[in-house]
């Protein structure tokens, strides 16, 4: 149980002094990509290096989606009845919640589709498709919908809420390298 806590609050960041309302990690870090790209695109110096390239991709093709995802489904994903752990065996507890894995193919899927729209939207005003209305427009829908997601998540109890377990993931990459598995068990999951 006290995995679980320590989990749990691996997977937040606390809101800032004096308040107690936690905010999920993974949108956290959605929010944090969002104002580095804007950054990498309008700061002069930055914008003509790669550092924008690599950073303007993910936010077109995979953050709008996954914060739009996070605020339609707050909810964990397909969990085993018995420990809590998401599984494909056949004893499952279905909620409304996404997989990791349909929640990442989604990410990007709506990222598709939502990204385009917006461009669509600004070609009929008369700003027209240019590089900053088209940042800020695809940066005001992933911050907007990550507030949403972030208000939702806490609207659940803790145990439905989705949260991404970076301690969990970090640990098994640190037990595979430190001996705790055997050596066919390193080799297959390198």
């Amino acid at each position: 149980d006290s995995d679980e806590a320590s989990a749990a609050e691996s997977d937040s960041v606390d809101a800032g002094p004096g308040s107690a309302v936690p905010i999920p990690a993974d949108l956290t870090a959605v929010v944090l990509l969002t104002l580095l790209t804007c950054a990498a695109v309008t700061v002069p110096g930055v914008r003509a290096t790669p550092l924008r390239s690599v950073l303007v991709v993910p936010f077109v093709l995979l953050i709008p989606g996954y914060a739009l995802v996070a605020a339609l489904f707050p909810e964990t994903g397909v969990r085993d009845a018995e420990s809590g752990e998401e599984t494909d065996e056949s004893k499952r507890v279905v909620g409304s919640g996404l997989t990791y894995v349909e929640r990442a193919a989604l990410s990007f899927g709506v990222s598709i589709a939502v990204v385009p729209l917006i461009g669509l939207v600004l070609n009929v005003t008369p700003v027209g498709i240019q590089l900053l209305p088209v940042m800020l427009s695809v940066a005001g829908v992933t911050l907007a919908a990550s507030a949403l997601a972030t208000h939702r998540r806490l609207q659940l109890p803790e145990s439905d809420r989705f949260s991404v377990p970076y301690r969990q993931w970090g640990q098994s990459v640190v037990d595979v390298f430190s001996g705790h598995e055997s050596h066919l068990d390193r080799t297959l999951t390198v």
